[in-house]
């Protein structure tokens, strides 16, 4: 998939607030505009929770073990007072991206690439919080009685020096799925980085052999989502669209703390060509790992 002909207008009509209590969603807007979005697409089977919503092309019950979980949040921080996006920059988009541009990013691959039928697409609420959508969908996978790995979609700090076009992060997952998804990174040619989940991730085999010590980041990555599924028994890991911090000191963010700069009113900087490289590596690796 090379051409992406609504992404940046996508971008903007979702970078709207979706707001939950920690028990359910109490203002969907954003859930309204993507389910909006994909009426026409052929994921047409929709489930629809307290804490999130699923997408499939196939009924849910024909779902396996086999079955990929891509899960994207929709939550917007609450604390957050703006929520803006400006696409109109040539190189460059600023807005409150966390996590509307992963949002954007899966939508449109839903929307025009042939993604395999065994896809459950999720957007989880919560996840800022206390991760209540994760919960919400492992037990739907409980409930279906298959088994399930996953993809979590995020905004990263990391790898946007380097211009990666995504990075690896969080990998809570056996050393089939991790060497399957190494050997992906390897064959692209893009610049990518890779966050390890621990410190004793960092004497990985797979990873010492196999990725460049430059695309290996020093720093552990940020908890997400993906440890939460891999503690419901669903190898999971991340793809993070690299992002500058317009607050790095976190002077209009939540609290005024350095430690909330990513959900600042400021917002996030990223290269305009970087989504739209994430977007075409996101359906890459959609297909080799489901």
């Amino acid at each position: 998939m090379k051409s992406i002909s609504t992404l940046f207008e996508n971008l903007n009509y979702l970078t709207v607030r979706n707001t939950d209590n920690g028990r359910c969603f109490t203002d969907t807007t954003r859930l309204d505009r993507i389910e909006e979005l994909l009426k026409e697409s052929p994921f047409s089977y929709v489930k629809k929770e307290a804490l999130f919503y699923a997408f499939s092309q196939i009924p849910f019950k024909e779902l396996g073990d086999d079955t990929l979980i891509v899960s994207s949040h929709v939550d917007f921080k609450r604390e957050t007072t703006k929520c803006f996006s400006d696409t109109t920059g040539e190189k460059k988009i600023i807005g409150t991206y966390d996590n509307s541009a992963t949002n954007t990013a899966i939508v449109e691959l839903m929307l025009h690439a042939e993604l395999p039928k065994n896809t459950l697409v999720v957007f989880t609420g919560d996840e800022e919080e206390c991760s209540g959508g994760e919960a919400g969908v492992a037990g739907f996978i409980k409930y279906l009685g298959i088994r399930a790995k996953c993809i979590v979609l995020d905004v990263t700090e990391e790898g946007y020096k380097s211009k990666a076009a995504f990075s690896i992060e969080n990998a809570y997952c056996d050393d089939t799925m991790l060497e399957t998804v190494i050997k992906w990174m390897v064959k692209q040619n893009e610049n990518y980085f890779f966050v390890p989940a621990e410190e004793e991730q960092k004497q990985n085999k797979l990873i010492k052999r196999m990725l460049p010590k430059e695309c290996v980041s020093k720093e552990l990555a940020e908890p997400d989502e993906s440890g939460d599924y891999s503690d419901d028994d669903i190898d999971s890991f991340s793809f993070c669209l690299p992002t500058k911090l317009m607050d790095p000191e976190g002077e209009f963010a939540p609290y005024s703390d350095p430690d909330e700069a990513m959900h600042s009113s400021k917002g996030l900087k990223i290269r305009k060509e970087s989504i739209v490289r994430y977007t075409n590596a996101l359906c890459d690796i959609i297909k080799n790992v489901a």
